[in-house]
């Protein structure tokens, strides 16, 4: 068990990988130009936030557990898992909230002039597939 906070279902949330922390920053801060609040952008980096998205939930408890399962019934393929393996691997995690198309589309044009990957868009009971 952790003690690290556990990070739920991103409902709302842009994710996407950048191999570099700085470059996440970077690209937080080219983000923000375009209106979002700084309080609406998290980038993740490092083993505790790992720990946090916690993809099978196993490290926090039997309902973080069994939330995930839910969750993972609802997609075909487990993104979360995707995430957390690559803060293992060094790379940081951009998280936007992003809920309109308007700015989900200009955050993925910023994103992937920083050479982001995998970002989805976590909606209601959906996840869209913005950067492979």
């Amino acid at each position: 068990m952790t003690d690290t906070p556990f990070i739920g279902y991103p409902e709302g949330w842009l994710l996407a990988i950048v191999d570099d922390r700085t470059v996440a920053e970077a690209a937080a801060t080219d983000i923000e130009a375009l209106g979002v609040a700084r309080d609406d952008m998290r980038v993740l980096s490092g083993e505790r936030a790992a720990e946090a998205v916690d993809a099978t939930g196993s490290e926090h408890g039997v309902f973080s557990t069994i939330l995930r399962g839910i969750e993972r019934s609802l997609s075909d393929v487990d993104h979360l898992t995707r995430y957390e393996q690559a803060l293992h691997d060094g790379a940081a995690v951009l998280a936007i909230y992003a809920e309109s198309d308007e700015l989900r589309g200009r955050a993925v044009e910023l994103l992937t002039g920083r050479e982001a990957r995998y970002a989805n868009y976590f909606g209601t009971f959906t996840v869209e597939t913005l950067v492979r």
